[in-house]
């Protein structure tokens, strides 16, 4: 009889030791995974509209992009500050992997939070035959 008592108590502190925990956080705040991007041949006025817009697409948070026009618009988020990283001179996003130049320039680009969308010159005029950049977009 105290056995099995003994038993029952183990089993249901057992039983509660394995019961997951339940831990909150705020749900609130979420980070942009993806944002809308127009591709231009040329640009007007140091980044603040594109010209003729040949493409459009959608950039993923994190991943390395290949550019192959002169210009893009980054869509804002409305809630949040974020940067695209520009590697002008190299298709893979790594400043130590140079093509068809000697050095790769990293340019940052802050794109603030709101609405509307923000031009960026690459530099790139060929299509990416010869002149090489790629880009990574990332929101705080």
């Amino acid at each position: 009889m105290l056995t099995s008592s003994i038993f029952t108590v183990l089993a249901s502190i057992t039983s509660t030791l394995a019961l997951p925990q339940l831990i909150t956080r705020n749900t609130n705040y979420t980070l942009p995974t993806s944002t809308s991007v127009g591709y231009y041949q040329g640009s007007t006025s140091a980044g603040m509209n594109c010209f003729i817009e040949v493409s459009t697409g959608i950039l993923q948070a994190g991943q390395c992009n290949l550019i192959s026009v002169n210009a893009f618009s980054i869509s804002r988020a409305p809630n949040n500050n974020c940067t695209f990283t520009l590697f002008a001179g190299t298709s893979s996003c790594d400043p130590s992997k140079p093509e068809l130049t000697s050095s790769v320039k990293t340019l940052s680009f802050p794109i603030d939070a709101g609405n509307g969308t923000q031009c960026i010159e690459t530099g790139v005029q060929d299509g990416g035959k010869f002149q090489k950049a790629s880009g990574i977009w990332a929101c705080s």
